[in-house]
């Protein structure tokens, strides 16, 4: 695999699901069936984590709790507002960030992040879409749903079916998702043996 092809794309070997990963936006506000959320909490549920803490916590804000779903729309930046507000659900998603014995546990945030990747690939499994914010306000989130003060809010998801042909978000978000995508080469973020030694280099010696 040369640097072009894997920023061009993932290689075609990649299996599937994770080929056809991206950021969308594109959420219609219809309900996610019970079923298929029962699925996509169960899978990351299962996902590994430090010493079995399993620190990831998961509060769902369904669009129907409309005064808990503002607040939390609320507490977003306001580019994902924009397009968040027509999601059907998003979730809170929290860390614990102790270990059972009161210690810290220095994987909590790492392990959360396995816990929603495994809820990603399932949702497209499921023909749905988990989109992950990093603009927003986790003391306004934490406030709008109750969290505790001893736990850490990780992130916020948006979680639906999305359609660019009529998903009510405005034209520019469309447009935004429809652009190619890109990735750093694997010889760019990835070291073989030692740090100054990039990947596929011992290759060629």
């Amino acid at each position: 695999m040369t640097d072009e092809d894997e920023t061009e794309g993932p290689d075609p070997d990649v299996t599937p699901l994770l080929r056809a990963l991206r950021s969308r936006r594109t959420f219609l506000p219809e309900p996610v069936d019970r079923r298929d959320l029962e699925l996509l909490l169960d899978a990351a549920r299962w996902a590994p984590s430090t010493w079995n803490a399993q620190p990831a916590r998961f509060v769902l804000v369904h669009r129907t709790d409309a005064d808990v779903f503002d607040a939390v729309v609320a507490s977003l930046s306001s580019s994902n507002r924009r397009w968040a507000a027509h999601a059907p659900l998003l979730i809170v998603v929290v860390a614990d960030p102790l270990l059972a014995d009161g210690s810290p546990n220095a994987h909590a945030w790492h392990d959360v992040g396995i816990a929603s990747t495994c809820m990603v690939v399932q949702a497209m499994a499921l023909g749905l879409h988990v989109q992950s914010m990093a603009g927003f306000r986790p003391d306004e989130a934490a406030r709008a749903v109750g969290v505790p003060a001893d736990h850490d809010v990780v992130t916020v998801l948006a979680v639906g079916r999305i359609d660019p042909a009529t998903s009510p978000v405005p034209d520019d978000v469309v447009q935004r998702d429809a652009q190619p995508r890109s990735r750093k080469p694997v010889t760019e973020v990835v070291r073989e043996g030692r740090w100054d030694r990039r990947f596929g280099e011992a290759d060629r010696l």
